[in-house]
C-alpha cells in the first residue's frame, strides 16, 4: 500500500468535480481488474484543518440518479 495520492483535485462550492486520468489512477484500475477482492475503492481525503472546510459526496445509494458517483473509463482507439 502506498501513501500518495491516486489523482487530485481541488473542491469547492456544490457541483460536480472530475479527477483526470493519472497513471496512477490507471494502475488503480487495473489492479481491481487482475485481483477483484482488493477493490475497496478509493479514499477521498480533504484538508479539514480549518473551519467550514469539510465537504460531502453523494454514494450510489442516492435516491436520485443523476446525484451518484459515475466512473468513466475510456480505451484509446488503435
Amino acid at each position: 500500500m502506498t501513501s500518495d495520492a491516486s489523482a487530485t483535485a481541488v473542491v469547492g462550492e456544490i457541483g460536480s468535480y472530475t479527477w483526470s486520468s493519472t497513471s496512477a489512477l490507471v494502475a488503480d484500475i487495473q489492479n481491481w481488474l487482475d485481483n477483484p477482492d482488493s477493490n475497496f475503492g478509493w479514499l477521498v481525503l480533504g484538508d479539514e484543518t480549518g473551519n467550514r472546510t469539510t465537504k460531502r459526496f453523494d454514494s450510489r445509494e442516492n435516491e436520485s440518479e443523476e446525484n451518484r458517483p459515475v466512473l468513466t473509463i475510456k480505451y484509446p482507439i488503435s
